[in-house]
Formats: C-alpha cells, structure tokens, sequence
C-alpha cells in the first residue's frame, strides 16, 4: 500500500501476521489540510476474530479521527462504540485493543498523541533513542468512568524517525 504525500515527511511500513489474517493494523489518515493522523492498534487473540475486530476498530477509528483533533477525545469515542457494539471476543472472552493514535500538525511538527494500553513508540533522535510516554488503558472493556487516557505532546524535529510496533515485534526478540 502506498501512503499519500506530506511534504518533509516519509514513511515506511512492514505488517506480518502470525496466521493468514491479523489483528493488528496500521493507518495514516489525511484529516485536513494542516494535520495528519498516524495509528497502529493491536487486537487481542489471532486469526479470523482479531480480524474482524481490527476491521471494526479500524473503521470506528477512521470515522472518529475526522470529527475532533483531539487523540484522547477520538480514543474515548473509539472505545465507547466498541462498548456499545458489543462484540464478544475469541470463545467468549471480551476482546480488547491496545492503540496509539497521534495527530500532526504538519507545519509546526507537532504530534499530540495518547497511547491506549499500547507499546511505547520510540523516537530516534541523532543518536538518542527517547520512549514516548503517556498513560492508557487498552480500549473495549472499561467504561469512560475508568478508562484512563493521557493526551501528550511533543515537537518533532526534521531528522527525527517515529518507531511504532506492535507485541509481535517484542515476542520475536
């Protein structure tokens, strides 16, 4: 899959399933303009029913992203749907999702982000390797009243390089 442009950016990506389908996925959304959303979510378990929930997650994802600019405010939608939805994972057991979602405002380099349960992306900077922070709970279990979700920020420098991955990348090391 090819990326559409953003003028000073690149981007690469890499997606290996454990079986023949997943339940990860990665995204770059086009949002305005002036900014651009990046995701990468896990879903709980493998094969056909991480799959579909990934499907799921991913479209509640893609719609959300376009109504607010705000990471922690799309998330706290993100969750509250799949809630609703209700859609029961692998043998019974609720599914859940682990997501980073950040959106860029292309100009000034800013990234305003919130990790929902997920790995903590890495961001390569000359020769220092910085982990993002932020704290949050995997999303499709807890309600909004215990769902905790930070939104965090920082500035990205022409050079820098954002590594966003999945558990599948730490099970294999």
């Amino acid at each position: 899959r090819t990326f559409f442009r953003v003028p000073g950016y690149r981007f690469a990506a890499h997606n290996e399933p454990a079986r023949q389908v997943g339940g990860d996925f990665y995204d770059l959304i086009q949002l305005d303009a002036r900014h651009f959303g990046v995701a990468i979510a896990h879903v709980s378990d493998k094969g056909m029913p991480a799959a579909v929930y990934m499907a799921l997650t991913r479209s509640l994802l893609l719609a959300e992203a376009r109504r607010d600019l705000s990471p922690c405010a799309v998330l706290d939608n993100v969750n509250r749907l799949l809630l609703e939805l209700g859609a029961p994972g692998p043998r019974g057991k609720p599914a859940f999702v682990s997501v980073f979602y950040g959106v860029v405002e292309a100009a000034s380099r800013r990234l305003v982000y919130t990790r929902a349960g997920h790995d903590r992306p890495l961001l390569l900077r000359g020769r220092d390797v910085l982990s993002l922070q932020g704290q949050g709970t995997v999303l499709g279990i807890l309600g909004a009243n215990q769902l905790r979700l930070s939104e965090e920020q920082i500035v990205l420098a022409p050079e820098d390089r954002l590594i966003l991955y999945t558990d599948g990348l730490t099970d294999v090391v």
